[in-house]
């Protein structure tokens, strides 16, 4: 598992365009079915984006990804 300073160096253009518009929307705490709705798009899709950028920063589970949400908000500011 990478370490915290690791995540902050991860690179937001290693992410797709919708890879951005769902960590916009996890960031403000929408679930997968709201995600989904909102971009037209089945929660399972939204749920395969997740798994696929924590997949990119080296991190799995619930915490990490709201760990990876976290960053990212602090990162946009």
């Amino acid at each position: 598992m990478p370490s915290l300073f690791a995540v902050d160096q991860f690179n937001l253009r290693h992410l797709t365009r919708r890879e951005v518009e769902i960590m916009d929307r996890l960031v403000i705490g929408m679930t997968n079915v709201e995600i989904g709705k909102a971009l037209g798009i089945k929660p399972k899709t939204i749920e395969n984006n997740i798994t696929r950028i924590m997949t990119k920063v080296g991190m799995g589970g619930t915490g990490r990804r709201v760990l990876l949400a976290l960053w990212y908000e602090k990162e946009t500011r």
